[in-house]
């Protein structure tokens, strides 16, 4: 043939209607792409459908913080190949995640896994720690104290004359 990916394909007249899939030597139907958009607490998940053999396929992406997975993204139908990606927040700091890009054609019922890759979760900030919050929590109520005791014990700012002054 001239074209290695036509073919034809003659069947009984009593075969009932079907779909057939075939799957491309040359390339995956489904692949998993890095994540992107790495934050401390969230990242970016993305895939690629590269062939669609029927109307429409849900996509989703598996992931968890071991190899075994556990947790599933919301699957999403789409009707053409293409990049789909989902996002994952609320995840822990410094923390290896992994992922895979799933995929179910409708009506044929052809499923496809993408390979698993991983992520490593940002390192939190310092400036948005929990203790950070807090040594600025305590230094103002030390300030506020001390204005407090200074006026109280000074009178108004200053000397207590009127008409202040320095």
């Amino acid at each position: 043939s001239e074209n290695p990916t036509t073919f034809s394909l003659t069947v009984p007249d009593h075969w009932q209607a079907g779909t057939i899939a075939v799957e491309p030597a040359d390339s995956a139907p489904l692949t998993t792409s890095p994540a992107t958009d790495i934050t401390d607490t969230g990242a970016r998940l993305r895939g690629n459908l590269n062939v669609l053999f029927s109307s429409q396929a849900e996509v989703w992406f598996e992931w968890g913080d071991t190899v075994a997975l556990g947790n599933e993204t919301a699957h999403v139908v789409v009707s053409a190949a293409g990049a789909f990606s989902a996002v994952l927040s609320g995840l822990s700091p410094n923390t290896t995640y992994y992922f895979r890009a799933r995929s179910l054609e409708i009506p044929s019922g052809y499923s496809g896994t993408g390979a698993t890759l991983s992520f490593l979760t940002d390192a939190p900030n310092p400036v948005m720690t929990a203790g950070f919050a807090a040594f600025w929590a305590v230094l103002f109520v030390f300030f506020l104290i001390l204005m407090i005791y200074a006026a109280a014990r000074f009178g108004r700012w200053g000397s207590g004359r009127k008409g202040g002054g320095l």
